[in-house]
C-alpha cells in the first residue's frame, strides 16, 4: 500500500466537528506542546540529541501531528501522502522507529485529553482512529525504506 492508495479514514460530520471543538477549544497550545514534549523526553531523554533546535520544533511538530490527524479523520487526500514525506524526512535524523512515532503520537492526544476534559470525551473516537491509521501509514512508510 503506497501512500497514494491508503484507504482513507473518514469519521461522520458530528465526530469530526467534536474533534474541531476540542482542538479549537485549547487556551494555549504552546503550553500543551511544551507538555507533549517534556513528557516525550522524559521517556525518550536521548532523542534530545536529535533536535538541532528544540524551540523551534516545539510548536510546529505537536501541530503538524494535529492537523495530519484531522486531515485522516477528515478524509483528506493530501494526508496519506503528507505523512509519507513526513517519514521520508525524518530519516535525515537517523533511523526512527514506528514505536517511537506511536509514543509522540499518543502524547499528543493525552495532552489535549488532559487540557480540554469535558470536551475530549466526545471526540475521543475520533482521534483515536485517526491515531491508529496514522499509526498504520508511517509502520507501510517505514516499511518502504
Amino acid at each position: 500500500m503506497t501512500a497514494t492508495t491508503a484507504p482513507l479514514l473518514v469519521v461522520d460530520a458530528a465526530m469530526l466537528e467534536a474533534m474541531e471543538a476540542c482542538l479549537a477549544a485549547v487556551d494555549d497550545m504552546t503550553a500543551l506542546s511544551r507538555r507533549v514534549f517534556a513528557t516525550f523526553l522524559a521517556a525518550y531523554p536521548d532523542e534530545a540529541a536529535r533536535f538541532l533546535n528544540l524551540d523551534a520544533a516545539v510548536l510546529r511538530m505537536t501541530d503538524e501531528s494535529f492537523v495530519l490527524l484531522h486531515g485522516l479523520a477528515s478524509g483528506a487526500g493530501w494526508a496519506a501522502v503528507s505523512i509519507a514525506h513526513m517519514v521520508d524526512l525524518h530519516r535525515s535524523y537517523g533511523a526512527i522507529g514506528t514505536d517511537l512515532y506511536a509514543a509522540w503520537t499518543a502524547y499528543c492526544l493525552d495532552a489535549l485529553a488532559a487540557v480540554n476534559a469535558d470536551l475530549w470525551q466526545a471526540g475521543e473516537p475520533g482521534w483515536r482512529s485517526a491515531e491508529v491509521h496514522l499509526n498504520r501509514l508511517i509502520a507501510a512508510a517505514n516499511r518502504a525504506d
